[in-house]
């Protein structure tokens, strides 16, 4: 299932051109008389590049978001070359969607995998440590993000690749996670949890501090430590990483030492911590290391580490119609599912509306629901030979 928020305008000043005197009018017309009258609320983005001085944030302004182009920036993030330009602090705007990498650019961890700074940084453990990193200091900035496909694997095919993995060009099919044992490969996947863990906390956890500005933020050029400090109180966040290389360098290498911030204890989120630090403490990065800090205890979230049934057999598994009987029950639940079926379940999880994923494990017949928030979820049921999905309402 697919659920449409709103549009995004390919070259969206070819509305009328380069040259047309009243682009703006016109993009203000189909905007307010033609997307909001179909619905309010939907998204309207534009990969606007030809643009007068002012004109994208006018757009921002009324409501629409245009593209801003920061790949070069994670590029070199992503390979531990740190050199004037590689700053981030344009990501860090409202109004803008900023990103990592797209379909027009090469893979930040392709850049990494060939021209990373050592060889550490060129193996898959080692540009796979620095997925969280690069994506952290782009996902939780100001305004709206975009993530490529596969981005939080690690994605390292060049754009130029085939279906192979050969030389092919930007068109061509490129190779997938799922026949590439991605899902179940522990670097890969040790990427893809942490890298959900850190979206969560910006998504689900704390949402309201991410609403406002952040209080400090040190995101310049050439610099090893980056960091960004958000809210107030108890509500605080401070999320700090090291883009050095590794001791096997040419240059910008080896670990960074920080100190906490000032006011409130810190728990250190991605670890799971306990144990309150106090303000002032030093902390130790390793190079390609991200450290995220809440000033009051947040239980991390569970994320699958593999998918090991995840089907590769592509649109031909999909089953029309199935000889598998099974009976799913309430449609409405408070606190359990019931599963009535003579055949052996490899594997359950729980999808939101909003694509959260929820791994469950069945007692007897009965699936635990009371955790879960108000709302619609998908149970996916995963069989010896193909999977099934069943609606419910968590009330």
């Amino acid at each position: 299932e697919y659920k449409v928020d709103g549009y995004r305008m390919d070259i969206s000043h070819g509305f009328c051109g380069s040259d047309c005197s009243n682009r703006t009018d016109i993009m203000f017309d189909y905007y307010n008389n033609g997307v909001k009258a179909g619905n309010e609320q939907a998204y309207f983005i534009l990969e606007h590049w030809e643009h007068a001085a002012g004109e994208r944030e006018n757009y921002n302004n009324w409501g629409m978001n245009c593209h801003l182009n920061n790949t070069e920036s994670y590029q070199q993030t992503a390979m531990g070359w740190l050199k004037d330009g590689d700053g981030l602090d344009n990501s860090n705007q409202d109004g803008f969607i900023t990103y990592c990498e797209s379909h027009d650019e090469e893979r930040n961890m392709f850049k990494a995998r060939s021209y990373g700074n050592g060889a550490t940084i060129r193996s898959t453990a080692g540009f796979c440590q620095r997925v969280p990193l690069n994506t952290a200091f782009n996902v939780l900035l100001n305004g709206s993000h975009m993530m490529y496909m596969f981005q939080e694997l690690g994605y390292d095919y060049s754009i130029l690749s085939n279906q192979e993995g050969d030389a092919g060009d930007r068109v061509s099919p490129k190779p997938v996670p799922e026949s590439l044992g991605w899902y179940t490969n522990a670097n890969r996947m040790s990427a893809y949890q942490k890298l959900g863990q850190i979206i969560q906390l910006r998504t689900r956890l704390m949402p309201s501090v991410f609403d406002g500005n952040p209080t400090n933020s040190d995101l310049g050029s050439e610099k090893a430590a980056r960091s960004v400090i958000w809210g107030s109180g108890n509500d605080r966040i401070f999320l700090v990483g090291n883009f050095n290389a590794p001791s096997d360098g040419a240059t910008y290498t080896g670990s960074v030492n920080i100190s906490l911030p000032s006011g409130n204890s810190w728990y250190d989120y991605l670890s799971n911590g306990t144990t309150a630090m106090n303000a002032g403490a030093s902390v130790t990065l390793q190079p390609g290391e991200v450290k995220l800090y809440t000033a009051t205890r947040k239980v991390l979230p569970t994320v699958p580490s593999s998918y090991a049934n995840f089907s590769t057999g592509g649109i031909d598994n999909v089953v029309i119609e199935s000889d598998i009987e099974c009976t799913v029950y309430p449609t409405i639940a408070s606190d359990f599912l019931y599963v009535e079926t003579q055949e052996e379940v490899n594997n359950i999880s729980i999808v939101s509306i909003k694509g959260y994923t929820y791994p469950r494990t069945m007692q007897g017949n009965s699936i635990a629901v009371s955790d879960l928030e108000k709302g619609q979820y998908l149970l996916i049921l995963t069989f010896n030979n193909e999977q099934q999905a069943y609606r419910f309402v968590k009330e």
